[in-house]
């Protein structure tokens, strides 16, 4: 089994970047059962930027509850402090007496760092260093890392090859990258790569406490697929929560009217869980939580002609939408009057004949122009459908016909010199 090994800098608290860049990979490559992870809270590296031994104290505790809360099993992955392990700083010493001033000041990120007004000292220039001696030590066979970050294990491979070949041995397994060319870069406030160091980072508390975790939950579905770059935008998240809102809204005026099921209800609602079900059964998360505004917009709708929607109806919507909004569907669910938790309830069932319809609008046009819309039955025959199709249009039908066409549910045409 392959080595893997990264770290995550305790300089601030953990933003989105940090877990599509980083802890979402760690979690990956953990239950892949292809890796021996060893999974660090870089609190050397983190000197660099950050001074305050409270704040540095804080944020390291904080790290590793996100790692466990992220998915990081210990009994599956190593997860350890940096500075509990002296032998890193030991290695550093020994390894910098092999590294060559110029690798170090060809560094992206040291030249980055300094043009944005770092003070240039010593840990910030011998940083890749320090960090060769955390990959090394270990004997790790990957690191994973992202397209910015490859040079970093280029610099560590290069001090390894010059150690093994000046002392004459083979001492330090040269580490390959695991480039993850479809992860998600995640800009920050002002449109570059969410960094801690850049001061433009999203912090998902201040997103909680503003919002709620079931709106922050769902935005980052909505976004888009996580191999995807997504620009954070915090309208998508308002957005998101003005949904829950309306949903909301819905059930409260809702829950007392003892609304009956009409036939239209139960279609929309069977349509509903058979769209959610396949979305998800796809992984195409987006769209699972588009669809959930998409119906919700109907049913308000419809609301407003019925004066409310059934208790079934608002059930079957909570269940729906409890793995993505787990608080705010429980919620719903005791609204609804339920005493257990949401979660035994079993997942709704549709039935496919209850989602067909039982007439459909459809257009009908002379010489390809639309003249007039009609409804006719879901199954009328080719006949039916011309027959009603040219008795709506029959004053304008003034020429010879030469052709009738109907293309089933879609469209009628008639030709005419």
């Amino acid at each position: 089994m392959k080595r893997s090994l990264s770290g995550i800098q305790p300089s601030g608290i953990l933003h989105l970047g940090n877990y599509f860049g980083a802890i979402s990979q760690f979690v990956k490559n953990q239950n892949s059962g292809e890796f021996e992870g060893f999974y660090f809270i870089a609190d050397y590296h983190s000197l660099t930027s950050l001074t305050d031994p409270k704040s540095l104290k804080e944020n390291t505790y904080n790290i590793v509850l996100d790692y466990l809360a992220l998915g990081l099993d210990p009994d599956k992955s190593t997860i350890f402090l940096q500075s509990d392990i002296p032998e890193h700083v030991e290695l550093s010493w020994l390894l910098s007496n092999v590294t060559p001033v110029g690798l170090l000041e060809r560094g992206h990120s040291y030249k980055d760092k300094i043009a944005k007004g770092f003070t240039p000292n010593a840990g910030l220039m011998t940083y890749p260093v320090l960090m060769a001696a955390d990959i090394l030590i270990y004997d790790t066979d990957i690191v994973p890392v992202g397209k910015d970050q490859k040079q970093h294990l280029e610099m560590t491979r290069d001090i390894a090859m010059k150690f093994n070949q000046q002392y004459g041995v083979e001492l330090f397994k040269l580490p390959d990258p695991l480039i993850m060319d479809d992860l998600a870069v995640i800009p920050g406030t002002d449109g570059q790569k969410m960094s801690k160091s850049k001061g433009n980072v999203v912090s998902p508390d201040a997103l909680v406490n503003d919002y709620g975790c079931d709106s922050l939950r769902m935005y980052e579905l909505f976004v888009g697929p996580p191999e995807l770059d997504a620009e954070w935008d915090d309208r998508g998240i308002d957005g998101v929560n003005r949904f829950l809102k309306r949903l909301w809204n819905l059930l409260m005026d809702s829950k007392e009217a003892d609304v009956q099921p009409t036939k239209e209800m139960i279609k929309l609602r069977h349509k509903m869980v058979y769209d959610i079900t396949n979305r998800l059964e796809s992984f195409s998360l987006n769209t699972v939580i588009s669809g959930f505004m998409e119906y919700n917009n109907k049913f308000i709708e419809m609301a407003k002609k019925e004066g409310g929607i059934d208790k079934e109806t608002l059930e079957t919507i909570a269940v729906l939408l409890s793995p993505f909004a787990p608080h705010f569907a429980e919620e719903m669910w005791e609204q609804l009057g339920h005493g257990e938790t949401i979660f035994k309830a079993g997942w709704p069932s549709y039935d496919e004949s209850a989602m067909k319809d039982d007439e459909i609008e459809v257009p009908v046009q002379i010489n390809g122009k639309t003249r007039a819309v009609i409804s006719i039955s879901a199954d009328a025959s080719k006949d039916e459908a011309i027959a009603a199709g040219k008795e709506a249009v029959a004053d304008k039908l003034t020429g010879t016909i030469v052709k009738e066409i109907y293309v089933p549910k879609k469209i009628i045409n008639i030709v005419q010199k």
